[in-house]
């Protein structure tokens, strides 16, 4: 099933889609705890009461291995350690894809430059330096969870960024730009081989009269209702885009014209079959769709363009939900 993803402007910028109590609201905060002392685990848990969940281990072993299994914001991290030590830990923990944006701290009885500039340089974030003073490690742990969330919600913006530049906000599916590059890599990629791809053009029949009729509310309704239904009808590697307006575009590499043609014929009916809910009623549409064919690549990228959409206006001249295929571009591969 293919799958989309929409995202709209207003979800991006919106102040609601960030929980701002998160950065400044610490008690549910996840704190893993490596340190042998007793004394010194009992300061750290009096310092961080009610601010905080705390995770003891008493060796670089056990934290590493509870560091794999759970979800942390912050590893307060003993530099004496037992097993490996607290550097071979941060090492490792760095090293991991999975736990190398935890902020590590380091809580040390070693007060020098140069074991502190050894931490820093395998990425901790900061360091404590015993004996504890209570204010001073809830201050730095605060800081150091709430510049991680924020972190963690600025990627998780830009991410969201990226997409944005590469989908139809309204339907989920590919851009138009995105959609030429897929498909033009795709060609590019299958110029020395024997395999044939297909391109489907799409558009929804008397789409106007439903935007004239219910509205353009009912109209969006209808685009990402059928725009759904193609995506869980298709493969995984089939790529779907939108074209502008009504008008899509699907391309299915690696397809024979046989293959496509099915692919295709189900695409009307299930656009047939779809029932869109809109303000306590149920619209629905078909959807006419030209054919082309390309194989080694050929033809190039705009020309299979307008060979499916002659193809399409074939559909429409035709009668509409329908299919037809422009054979002319059936190339004979290269000897």
């Amino acid at each position: 099933m293919v799958q989309t993803q929409t995202i709209s402007e207003f979800d991006l910028y919106s102040t609601d889609r960030y929980d701002v109590a998160s950065v400044e609201d610490f008690r549910n905060a996840k704190i893993l705890v490596a340190e042998d002392s007793p004394l010194d685990i009992g300061i750290l848990s009096d310092a961080l009461d009610g601010m905080a969940m705390l995770t003891v281990t008493t060796t670089a072993e056990e934290a590493l291995a509870k560091a794999e299994s759970g979800v942390f914001d912050l590893i307060l991290l003993d530099i004496m350690i037992p097993d490996m030590g607290g550097f071979e830990l941060c090492r490792k923990i760095k090293a991991n894809k999975r736990l190398k944006d935890i902020p590590v701290i380091f809580i040390t009885s070693l007060d020098s430059t140069e074991s502190e500039e050894k931490g820093l340089g395998l990425g901790a974030a900061d360091y404590i330096t015993k004996p504890f003073a209570p204010d001073v490690v809830r201050v730095r742990v605060q800081n150091q969870i709430a510049l991680a969330r924020t972190t963690r919600e600025l990627r998780k913006t830009n991410e969201k960024l990226a997409l944005l530049a590469v989908t139809d906000p309204l339907t989920g599916v590919f851009n138009r730009r995105q959609f030429e590059n897929l498909t033009q890599g795709w060609l590019t990629h299958q110029n020395n081989q024997d395999a044939q791809s297909c391109l489907l053009m799409l558009d929804l029949d008397y789409f106007k009269a439903v935007n004239d009729q219910y509205g353009h509310g009912a109209g969006d309704a209808v685009l990402r209702g059928v725009t759904k239904t193609w995506s869980d009808t298709l493969r995984s590697g089939d790529v779907i885009g939108r074209m502008g307006g009504e008008e899509f575009a699907i391309f299915l590499p690696s397809t024979s014209k046989e293959q496509a043609e099915i692919i295709a014929n189900r695409l009307c009916e299930r656009t047939r079959d779809t029932a869109i809910s809109f303000s306590g009623q149920y619209l629905s549409v078909s959807v006419s769709i030209g054919l082309a064919i390309c194989s080694q690549g050929h033809p190039p990228y705009v020309e299979l363009m307008e060979l499916a959409d002659q193809a399409l206006y074939a559909a429409k001249d035709n009668g509409r939900d329908r299919v037809e295929i422009n054979k002319a571009n059936v190339v004979t591969p290269k000897s």
